[in-house]
């Protein structure tokens, strides 16, 4: 990269974005101490980082940024323009994500400069207005153009290949290959009730979307949570939990499942839906019933206790996991957000937690 300013959001590792703010924010406080000189451990790491070019002050925001960034930003959208014959770059450009929000920021702070009322645009935005519109930057990118028909028929084809890979159109809101998918999805429910509520019914280009998507099989209602979730899903989820039943002789799925994650939630959500329902005035309801007869004839266990042999064989498995992170990493420091398994991260957390609570008795 021949620098070292790394995004507080970089997508590599988003800790190493963290470490660097939390850096110059140190080096800030050490600077302004008045109880004496500054501790010679961190002269020396002051010291480490400014012989590696290390930037103290970095600039921020679209008004901000540095001449060296700018110009790779500049050079980034002359490829853009090269490869796709336009520089409207989607909002959720999947090769660069922050190039599509650079480009967005770009319009919002062309529209503030143009607003001011203290005085003229600044030298600096009227060069770089200049080097935008010499490269066919249009500014105004109305809601029915043709830049979010393109960036809408690129969610609608990826749609396309989510229902080809997964036989259905239910992409979950945490999407994790693609987080902002689900969203868009979430967005095209909402847009649909909007446009069903309006008094001449949709827009024209909402009628064409809606007759795309409900012919590859899209659902404009979809249930959430456990007590919500659609019987297909809930069929699913039991031929899952039969499986692991088979693989592993009961239905206590640990609260680490790799695996698949979503399905100790579900499993969870499942027990904490069992104890509502029979909190319930009337008892459960007759759709939980069947559920909870379903649950029972395979063997699952609405009582799990903090003492059980489950919680036991869990605390086995992350004590594993601790002895495995020491073998690679030399120590048991597991980060916070450790992005192999953020749950990790958080039952060593609940370790030290858990010893200081019994020191204390």
């Amino acid at each position: 990269h021949g620098h070292c300013r790394v995004p507080e959001t970089f997508k590599d590792d988003p800790s190493l974005g963290l470490w660097v703010k939390g850096q110059r924010a140190q080096c800030k406080r050490q600077q302004a101490r008045t109880d004496g000189p500054i501790p010679i451990c961190w002269q020396k790491r002051i010291s480490q980082l400014e012989e590696i070019g290390f930037e103290w002050q970095v600039a921020r925001g679209p008004n901000k940024i540095n001449e060296s960034d700018w110009n790779e930003r500049i050079q980034q959208l002359c490829q853009f323009k090269k490869e796709h014959g336009h520089c409207r770059v989607p909002e959720t450009f999947k090769d660069d994500p922050s190039l599509g929000l650079w480009v967005k920021g770009q319009r919002a702070q062309c529209k503030r400069q143009q607003a001011r009322t203290d005085g003229p645009i600044p030298i600096c935005w009227q060069k770089r207005i200049s080097q935008l519109e010499e490269i066919g930057f249009e500014w105004q990118v109305g809601k029915d153009s043709q830049a979010n028909e393109n960036n809408w028929n690129e969610r609608f084809h990826q749609l396309c290949q989510f229902k080809m890979e997964h036989g259905h159109c239910r992409v979950p809101e945490r999407f994790k290959d693609d987080p902002s998918f689900g969203m868009w999805v979430i967005s095209q429910r909402a847009g649909y009730k909007k446009q069903q509520a309006m008094p001449g019914g949709p827009k024209p280009f909402w009628k064409k979307r809606i007759s795309q998507l409900e012919e590859i099989g899209f659902e404009w209602q979809v249930a959430r949570g456990p007590n919500k979730i659609n019987e297909s899903d809930w069929n699913e989820r039991i031929q899952q939990l039969c499986q692991f039943k088979k693989e592993h002789g009961h239905c206590r799925v640990p609260f680490v499942f790799k695996d698949d994650p979503s399905f100790r939630i579900w499993v969870r959500g499942t027990r904490a839906q069992y104890k509502k329902q029979q909190a319930m005035p009337g008892g459960p309801k007759p759709f939980w019933k069947k559920r909870i007869s379903q649950l029972e004839e395979i063997g699952f266990e609405w009582q799990v206790g903090k003492d059980s042999q489950a919680n036991e064989n869990n605390w086995n498995e992350r004590f594993h996991q601790l002895c495995q992170f020491k073998m690679e990493h030399g120590h048991c420091r597991v980060p916070e957000r450790f992005k192999d398994d953020p749950s990790f991260g958080m039952w060593v957390i609940s370790q030290r937690a858990g010893y200081k609570k019994q020191q204390a008795m």
